[in-house]
């Protein structure tokens, strides 16, 4: 007895009684077409990289490039005389530079961008030196820890800006052994209402934490330390993947840092806050 096909013999009736037949699409093309997709991105997309070209009375000795935001990671950079690269950054983190120069200065970027993606106001006016009291005014309010509290830098317009401050106590403060320093630098947001100028709460970022022993450990890092914008928030995007930083000459903003006095033993400290 002569076995048929029940899915031949359905598409010979199928075809007799003249239904309309339904082609069958090879297996795989779909996949091929998603495979050729990739194929064609990858082919335009690239690795990125940062340069910096620096002055060429600058002699540097070591760069690193350090994200901004946790978890923190860092690209090496590749030292050729003037110009300074460091290969595959990652795509749309912000990164600061720090250049450690022969001399022992140290180039450290900061980004003073604003803390968000919030356009600013259109057509701002520059900083005046009013602005800048008013922002500063802030020191002198309620009781604080750090007997130092300076403005290093301050960075915007008269909508919105940012500035670097320096916090320290360098006074005798509780648990101090003697002769301690307690040292972090902030960035502080500021924005501009209606003619005042006021704190943006909780945005403060803290870019160092260092208590020194002495004050001579401070000094050995502090006063070598200049801050430079120019090498903060760079960012690599799949758009821009390349970005280049000119150095100018002279660029930097050194601590203003002149020697604190020497604190006194913890007993003999009438202020006993804590850091």
């Amino acid at each position: 007895m002569e076995m048929t096909n029940p899915l031949l013999a359905a598409s010979r009736r199928d075809e007799l009684l003249g239904a309309p037949t339904q082609k069958t699409r090879p297996f795989g093309t779909p996949l091929k077409g998603i495979f050729l997709a990739i194929l064609v991105i990858s082919t335009f997309a690239r690795a990125g990289s940062i340069t910096i070209t620096v002055p060429a009375d600058l002699a540097v000795d070591k760069a690193v490039a350090t994200t901004e935001k946790e978890p923190k990671s860092s690209i090496t950079g590749t030292i050729d005389k003037t110009k300074i690269a460091f290969a595959d950054p990652t795509p749309g983190s912000a990164y600061e530079v720090q250049l450690t120069l022969k001399d022992g200065t140290v180039l450290q970027g900061v980004d003073m961008g604003w803390y968000s993606r919030v356009s600013d106001k259109p057509n701002a006016e520059e900083l005046t030196d009013g602005d800048r009291d008013q922002m500063k005014a802030v020191f002198t309010a309620g009781a604080q820890f750090f007997n130092v509290q300076e403005a290093t830098l301050i960075k915007g317009n008269h909508n919105r800006a940012v500035m670097l401050v320096r916090c320290e106590r360098n006074s005798a403060f509780h648990s101090d052994k003697g002769d301690e320093v307690i040292w972090r630098p902030e960035l502080w947001y500021f924005e501009n209402h209606h003619g005042g100028w006021e704190k943006v709460l909780q945005t403060d970022r803290v870019l160092r934490r260092e208590r020194f022993a002495t004050h001579q450990d401070y000094h050995a890092v502090v006063d070598k330390l200049k801050w430079v914008p120019e090498l903060g928030g760079l960012k690599s995007t799949p758009k821009v993947p390349d970005v280049a930083v000119t150095l100018p000459a002279n660029a930097g903003v050194a601590t203003a840092s002149p020697s604190p006095p020497a604190s006194q033993p913890a007993e003999s400290a009438k202020d006993s806050a804590k850091p």
